[in-house]
């Protein structure tokens, strides 16, 4: 009895039809099989071959993201360079003695420049009114948690 509750005698028998014996009938199969077997081969190859294109595409996005980390500063740099050596220009001046006018007019604007500078690259200032600045090193970290009710201060 098969699963759905049927015998092999419910099944309906096919009659060859007129001038087909089984052999004609068994190479028919075997070539429909070598067609289905060889159909199945060249969907394997494809998805291979797809997969393989997939996995050189991770590969290539990979390394495109690494390049543009690599070079994304490149123009912020290049900015900053000039900044830095103005204010290796002030160390030595203060170092070399003399008015101390010059230089703090000198490092003014130097800080102007380099405040320029972040601009141009899309920084902003945010101005903190009325509060003292604080370091950003010295602020405790929490993590937000739901109060509790157990805890008496």
């Amino acid at each position: 009895m098969r699963d759905d509750g049927f015998t092999k005698a419910d099944a309906p028998k096919r009659a060859p039809e007129a001038g087909e014996d089984v052999a004609t009938r068994l190479a028919a199969l075997e070539t429909e099989l070598e067609k289905a077997r060889e159909e199945a081969r060249q969907n394997h190859e494809r998805w291979l071959r797809e997969r393989a294109e997939l996995e050189n595409l991770k590969k290539r996005a990979a390394r495109e993201r690494a390049e543009t980390m690599k070079f994304a500063n490149e123009s912020l740099l290049r900015d900053l360079l000039p900044i830095v050596d103005n204010l290796e220009r002030a160390v030595a001046h203060a170092e070399s003695g003399g008015d101390g006018q010059p230089l703090v007019e000198g490092v003014a604007l130097v800080l102007k420049s380099l405040l320029d500078v972040l601009e141009r690259h899309g920084v902003k200032r945010i101005e903190a009114k009325g509060r003292p600045s604080i370091p950003r090193s010295t602020r405790p970290w929490r993590t937000s948690r739901a109060p509790s009710t157990s805890r008496t201060r």
